[in-house]
């Protein structure tokens, strides 16, 4: 099965003074949503007589199929699929190079020249870090980012 996107159409002809009251999209789907929730990529509203967000759904729909989700993510629990977290525990490990369980920002950085071919700034570190530390405990750490905190990003 592929990904699914959900496009509401001429967006238009509902009445603006009308929209406000009207069920979103999600409502209108939600049992299209509930059948088929952990394969949908997107739910959008869009209208070509307008020329609204016609190019957005056409470039989720490119996305969608270049880059699927659902081999990763589990839409319906919110999780990454196990056989993803093993993949990137086992690069977690390749460029933990000191085995400390924790990625330094010298090993972060590696990770994503390698990876990216771009090296971050320490101010990006920092806001990765940042991230990391309103999710919750755990995550980053003084001295690295952890394992959850590498899968979390």
């Amino acid at each position: 099965n592929g990904p699914i996107l959900i496009v509401g159409n001429k967006v238009d002809l509902v009445p603006k003074d009308v929209q406000s009251k009207e069920p979103s999209l999600q409502e209108n789907v939600g049992e299209l949503l509930e059948k088929y929730g952990d394969q949908v990529t997107v739910a959008w509203e869009c209208s070509s007589k307008l020329n609204m967000n016609v190019s957005e759904v056409f470039h989720m729909a490119q996305h969608a199929v270049l880059y699927p989700l659902a081999p990763l993510f589990d839409n319906k629990s919110k999780e990454l699929r196990s056989k993803f977290k093993k993949a990137l525990c086992r690069i977690f490990r390749i460029f933990d190079v000191d085995r400390d369980g924790l990625l330094s920002d010298v090993e972060l950085n590696d990770f994503q020249e390698r990876c990216f071919g771009v090296r971050l700034t320490p101010t990006d570190i920092e806001q990765v870090k940042a991230v990391l530390q309103r999710q919750g405990t755990g995550l980053v750490l003084s001295k690295g980012i952890s394992l959850e905190g590498f899968q979390f990003i």
